[in-house]
């Protein structure tokens, strides 16, 4: 199945930006600042929308994707901007929306310094996100193959299911690769187990 969220978050990034201009013209088009900021509301409301898809498709895509040390370091950067970038987003649409027919030029000015950097963070993480494709290969199928068998390590808490490819070969000789699912966890506890037991063992033969 085609992963949503590299097609969804266009959106949010496109829709705050804009709302970040429309703001802007607000502050230097006096005569039709009523105008811009109601465009900036609208703008602003559509990206939180779109930005919560965005976030809530990247948590599943999380799980189904195959990824190496440098690809899950990037990813829990941009998993955690994602989420700041949507509270405060959320946070920006709630004071518009109850000030929108109030706002004095200065509070016009604190607004867009807020939406300045709410923008820049929504350009950060996009740049990550890119960054995971283009230069680590995170999605792109041919790659996936190599990158599973990097290995790498979660910090307690950050435990998933990985997705590896495997190949094999069918009776009529076509080969087909498959993609399948496995627990972090259930292998950290089997090392474990094993482990225990290797030392008990080397225990007991040494009494």
């Amino acid at each position: 199945m085609t992963p949503l969220h590299p097609k969804l978050v266009h959106f949010p990034v496109a829709l705050i930006i804009a709302a970040l201009l429309f703001i802007v013209l607000a502050i230097f088009l006096k005569k039709k600042r009523e105008l811009f900021i109601q465009l900036t509301f609208w703008n602003l409301a559509l990206g939180a929308l779109s930005a919560i898809v965005a976030v809530i498709t990247g948590l599943i895509a999380e799980n189904n994707l195959v990824h190496n040390n440098a690809i899950h370091t990037i990813m829990e950067t941009h998993q955690l901007l994602g989420i700041i970038v949507l509270s405060i987003t959320t946070l920006l649409l709630i004071w518009l929306g109850f000030r929108i027919k109030k706002m004095k030029i200065n509070e016009v000015y604190l607004f867009a310094a807020g939406l300045l950097i709410v923008a820049s963070i929504v350009g950060y993480t996009a740049h990550l996100g890119g960054k995971m494709v283009y230069e680590e290969g995170a999605g792109i199928i041919p790659m996936e193959k190599m990158i599973s068998n990097q290995p790498h390590e979660h910090a307690p808490g950050e435990e998933h299911e990985h997705a590896t490819t495997e190949q094999h070969e069918h009776t009529n000789g076509e080969v087909h690769e498959h993609t399948t699912m496995e627990d972090h966890n259930s292998s950290d506890s089997t090392e474990q187990s094993t482990h225990e037991e290797d030392e008990h063992s080397h225990t007991e033969h040494s009494h």
